[in-house]
């Protein structure tokens, strides 16, 4: 069963409420963000998030980041149509400094506590001098 099969495209109405609305408001806590340059959705699942962000900000660089290789596939094939977003699953191959803007969305929940820390440690690196998280 495929990420969007069990989330945006569940047959439990409550549950495709609650995925559609925390990008929603994910998304509207960047508004007043002018023109961000580089974007990171820090797992990115199937890339669902991306897909907005491209939208949201069109002239920005969206890069996809999903570390499980069957979600990274399933994100590829979501956002074929979208040329502007790179892909990455490995912590070396994303920016360092000059990220504007990281959403890590229902990330932290499933991490134990020494992956936790790098990912804190992995966004610090990520974010320019005036980059922003969304968590």
């Amino acid at each position: 069963m495929s990420y969007a099969e069990k989330t945006f495209r569940d047959p439990n109405p409550i549950k495709r409420f609650f995925q559609e609305h925390r990008l929603h408001d994910a998304l509207a806590l960047t508004r007043g963000i002018a023109d961000p340059g580089v974007i990171v959705d820090l797992g990115a699942g199937n890339g669902e998030l991306c897909k907005r962000l491209v939208r949201q900000f069109p002239s920005a660089q969206v890069v996809c980041y999903e570390p499980h290789p069957e979600l990274i596939l399933q994100a590829r094939e979501n956002l074929r149509d979208y040329p502007q977003v790179a892909f990455c699953n490995t912590p070396e191959e994303l920016p360092d400094g000059g990220v504007d803007l990281v959403f890590c969305l229902e990330v932290f929940e499933h991490l134990p506590p020494a992956e936790t820390t790098q990912v804190l440690e992995l966004l610090q690196r990520l974010l320019g001098a005036s980059g922003q998280a969304v968590i």
